[in-house]
């Protein structure tokens, strides 16, 4: 088997304080283990900032070096719903076929909004294994909207809508669909005008930057090369956004803030919905027995010659309690 890696594992935001942080990371990246950006404050007071490894060849990472943040896009687009029903464009309750347009589905005809964003819709996951659907991986080429949620269309729902939990990154994509068909935009736009422009957010984005940090694999001694970047398209409203550390520093301060929509919403937005394992979930946030809000995110992907052994692989963490 290939052993693979990636420079730019990601970054870590931590709203506590961590036992000798810098020992800690420092053997980290002496091993090799860690590429990335660590950020930990706590009380508004930064307990420790540092970057480690590499973004790329012969270029470190920065504060401002944008990572591939995964899952983490789920609370954006989370928050880029909520934005419409601030506009009473829509409403949590609302049958999603309502805002699907053609991409309307009588197996979805009892599935909500609100349950698209709590993972409790029923329908099949993309890119997640032993859910039915058949398992691709992504490309470097744009793929259609419509082609995507083509893959999964015509399964069949895992359980009756509302009455289960069951992570589904498909679920995330109509999300983003519903979007694009309620605001009249791309996705993208309405993301970089409604939540990145808006909030301030000015290293984040749908998609790569030329500053991004770069995944690369390598074998034993052998030198590294680069992995593929995969057009945001394969995963809207689910993945593809690139942030910063301090962008994700900003996001934690605002969603608790006045400035982040209407309290009601914002509690919606933080609220425990539904069980999801050990903890609960709320709008594209994972809460903790103790209370704390958490998500992670990893991307993967095949890696020539071998894709069924090899994959790159990125995770980023944010949370706060």
């Amino acid at each position: 088997m290939q052993k693979t890696l990636t420079l730019a594992i990601g970054l870590l935001l931590f709203w506590a304080a961590a036992a000798q942080p810098a020992t800690f990371f420092h053997r980290a990246e002496n091993y090799g283990h860690l590429s990335g950006v660590v950020y930990v404050e706590r009380a508004g007071t930064i307990i420790h900032e540092e970057c480690y490894g590499q973004a790329a060849t012969g270029r470190a990472p920065q504060l401002r070096t944008p990572f591939d943040i995964g899952s983490l896009s789920k609370q954006f687009t989370a928050a880029a719903i909520l934005q419409l029903v601030h506009r009473e464009q829509l409403q949590l309750t609302d049958p999603i076929n309502q805002h699907l347009g053609e991409l309307a589905t009588k197996r979805w005809k009892r599935v909500t909004i609100h349950q698209l964003l709590t993972h409790t819709s029923g329908i099949p996951s993309l890119y997640q294994t032993e859910q039915g659907l058949p398992i691709f991986l992504p490309e470097e080429q744009p793929i259609a909207l419509r082609e995507l949620v083509n893959r999964f269309r015509t399964a069949k729902l895992r359980f009756r809508p509302g009455e289960e939990f069951s992570y589904s990154n498909s679920g995330y994509i109509l999300l983003a669909a519903i979007i694009e068909q309620v605001s009249g935009v791309p996705y993208a736009q309405f993301m970089e005008t409604e939540i990145f422009s808006r909030y301030g957010l000015q290293g984040t984005r749908v998609g790569a930057t030329d500053q991004a940090a770069q995944p690369y694999y390598g074998f034993g001694t052998q030198p590294l090369v680069s992995a593929p970047i995969y057009d945001p398209s394969w995963f809207p409203g689910a993945g593809g956004i690139y942030s910063t550390v301090l962008d994700l520093n900003r996001w934690m301060s605002l969603i608790q803030s006045d400035t982040f929509l209407t309290a009601e919403l914002r509690e919606q937005f933080l609220a425990p919905h539904t069980r999801a394992g050990a903890g609960q979930y709320g709008y594209g946030w994972q809460i903790n027995a103790d209370g704390a809000r958490e998500h992670d995110g990893a991307t993967a992907g095949k890696v020539p010659p071998c894709p069924e052994t090899s994959k790159t692989f990125s995770r980023t963490a944010l949370g706060f309690s």
